[in-house]
């Protein structure tokens, strides 16, 4: 992952860029809630969501498929 802009890009092990995070559910904002923790060296802070705050754990999801 790679700061991009307001958020981060995932990239492969030669470099080419993969898609954002937010593409594939898991845009920066998230993370640092997620995490309680910047990117270091990314341009966004995000202090507002750091303030008071520690990790957010977030519940597990998933769906049970019965079969009938």
């Amino acid at each position: 992952m790679r700061p991009a802009g307001g958020g981060l890009t995932l990239h492969d092990a030669q470099g080419t860029r993969l898609c954002k995070s937010s593409e594939i559910g898991f845009g920066y904002a998230r993370l640092v809630k997620r995490f309680g923790a910047v990117m270091p060296g990314h341009p966004h802070r995000m202090a507002h969501l750091l303030s008071g705050s520690t990790r957010v754990e977030e519940p597990d999801s998933f769906d049970v498929i019965e079969p009938f």
